[in-house]
């Protein structure tokens, strides 16, 4: 498969999954995996103690903000600028979110979720089964000295790469279990030192998460006194996530945002072994059914994930039964197996994976710092590729769950704020700071829209006639190349390629490129100039490239050459004009 090699090659690759549906409206399925209404009522029992252990969660639930994040939303689409001038950058035409999870209350990540769900679950189990304990009780009794007494004889241990080992740490510290964190080479330093800093037991190890995880459970089957939170297979893990779903549900409809068939939600969650993000999708699928579209973010170097799904192995194949390394700066997301409970879960909720290149973490975190002074840890910041690939209509919602980030140390902050900028200002030696880290992607994202506009959409036209074959272009070089069979029924009397044929694929290709820089404006051709310099025949393939000479804020100004592809001499060239109108002042 031709997204497998990719993958393999450490190329970023977006997989829209052929096998998601849901039918209309909620739930997404008869198959109940957890009971997500059970999870609610457990966490509202659980208020009284979560308020009086962690006294700035005011109402005891543990719940995050949902932001609206305009000023980030211009700057990927080009319309402000970050340092420079403006440039052209992602197509988004709704209105975008940012779910901040980052900033969850106790443990600063989407772990506070599930992690800390199952823990107080095990809490309520133990002391309700030795009659300590019932449903109807005020919780905060938990924190009398004879229930820590009572939970002190219990373990609870877990393998991570950082965020669940956090949750589960705290949170069963806070309870009075005796707690281990088994943490892979690719955990944060900071994160295991606030760990020991709450007594927590951290036992580290040179492998990846993997081998920690195994090791933990290993320990942990032989002590039947400890609990080991399986982010693998946990269905205690799932259900706390999930109860994000009902909850985004009501706070979108208290503020009177509709999620319908005219008014789509669109979700981007960062992805590594696919507990969080799993669960949040099943969820949102639940609650919004066939209207929600929700996608994983996974590193180029550890797309578990996706590797699982696209082949269909799920956690039957590892990214390095492929020779994939592995390491990623996102050392959240840094999981080399799938979780099997997961990767089945979404075979047909899940509407896609894409994955992204480290590099691009760091700039995407700068941005959201700079644009609207919010900081996240670069795992986090993954979900913003997706914006590339997914464009939606001007009615519908966009959410980039941010996993992580408020418990990250100032001086770490700093360090990778400062790393971010780096990358945007080397960046941006030819092209804007904006234009460096979209410019390309952005210009990739067009050119396909186009060919599907082209040639699926417009079939029946001119356009789709026209049978565009392949296109590619160069940000930097501002060209954009469309590829296109030469067909019988374009031959001129003499069994040439028609010149008039010629004009069109001209003028399909510059106005592509004219478009792109247009952005939201319409682009009308003003004039369009051919010059013949030899025939093509039929069953050969015209490759047009158009380049934009000036881009101006009303004219942009055009050159393009068409060659033979089969002898790669040239056919004609062309010269050409649009203009850039507005379209809202125009309406005006």
């Amino acid at each position: 498969m031709d997204l497998v090699r990719d993958i393999v090659l450490y190329k970023e690759i977006f997989w829209e999954n052929p096998d998601a549906k849901a039918p209309a409206g909620a739930p997404a399925s008869a198959e109940k995996i957890v009971d997500i209404d059970d999870a609610e009522a457990r966490l509202a029992r659980f208020a009284p103690f979560i308020q009086r252990v962690f006294p700035e969660v005011t109402d005891g639930i543990i719940e995050s903000e949902l932001v609206e994040i305009p000023n980030m939303q211009k700057a990927l689409c080009g319309q402000a600028p970050v340092e420079g001038e403006t440039a052209p950058g992602f197509d988004i035409p709704g209105r975008l979110f940012l779910k901040l999870d980052s900033h969850l209350p106790i443990s600063g990540s989407v772990k506070a979720r599930g992690g800390i769900y199952e823990v107080l679950k095990l809490a309520e189990t133990l002391a309700v089964d030795a009659g300590m304990l019932t449903w109807e009780d005020d919780y905060s009794v938990l924190t009398d000295e004879r229930f820590r007494e009572f939970f002190s004889q219990y373990k609870v241990a877990v393998g991570s790469t950082g965020n669940l080992g956090l949750s589960i740490g705290i949170i069963s510290a806070a309870i009075g279990f005796q707690v281990t964190v088994h943490m892979s080479a690719d955990a944060r330093q900071w994160k295991k030192d606030m760990l020991r800093s709450k007594g927590v037991i951290v036992v580290e190890y040179p492998d990846d998460y993997e081998a920690a995880v195994a090791q933990g459970r290993r320990e942990a089957e032989a002590d039947p006194m400890c609990h080991f939170v399986d982010d693998e297979n946990s269905l205690d893990l799932f259900a706390g996530y999930s109860v994000a779903g009902k909850r985004l549900k009501k706070y979108l409809d208290d503020q009177g945002i509709v999620i319908d068939e005219d008014h789509k939600l669109y979700v981007y969650l960062p992805c590594g072994v696919g507990g969080a993000p799993g669960g949040v999708t099943y969820g949102i699928k639940e609650y919004f059914g066939e209207n929600a579209y929700c996608y994983f973010a996974e590193p180029t170097h550890a797309p578990c994930m996706a590797l699982g799904l696209i082949t269909g192995l799920h956690n039957k194949i590892a990214v390095g039964d492929v020779g994939i390394d592995g390491k990623t700066e996102a050392d959240g997301l840094a999981v080399g197996r799938p979780s099997r409970l997961v990767a089945e879960a979404m075979v047909n909720r899940l509407n896609g994976c894409y994955t992204v290149d480290d590099a691009k973490l760091y700039p995407y975190l700068a941005m959201l710092k700079d644009t609207e002074d919010i900081f996240i840890e670069p795992s986090a910041c993954a979900a913003f590729e997706g914006l590339r690939y997914v464009h939606g209509g001007e009615n519908d919602i966009h959410i980039i769950w941010a996993t992580g980030g408020n418990m990250v140390p100032e001086e770490e902050k700093t360090a990778y704020y400062n790393k971010g900028i780096n990358t945007l200002e080397e960046a941006a030696s030819q092209a804007t700071a904006t234009d460096a880290l979209v410019g390309q992607p952005a210009l990739d994202a067009h050119i396909a829209k186009t060919m599907h506009e082209n040639n699926d959409i417009q079939k029946e036209t001119i356009n789709g006639l026209m049978k565009t074959s392949a296109g590619y272009g160069s940000f930097t070089d501002k060209t954009l190349t469309f590829e296109f069979p030469i067909q019988d029924w374009q031959a001129n009397r003499v069994g040439n390629l028609h010149g008039g044929i010629i004009c069109t694929a001209f003028d399909l290709t510059i106005a592509a490129l004219a478009r792109f820089y247009a952005r939201e404006n319409f682009a009308p051709t003003i004039s369009i100039d051919v010059k013949y310099v030899r025939p093509a025949s039929v069953g050969d393939t015209l490759v047009v490239t158009a380049k934009a000479t000036s881009t101006g804020r009303r004219i942009t100004q055009l050159t393009a050459e068409a060659s033979s592809k089969s002898t790669g001499k040239l056919v004609a060239t062309a010269a050409s004009v649009y203009m850039n109108v507005d379209t809202t002042k125009e309406h005006k």
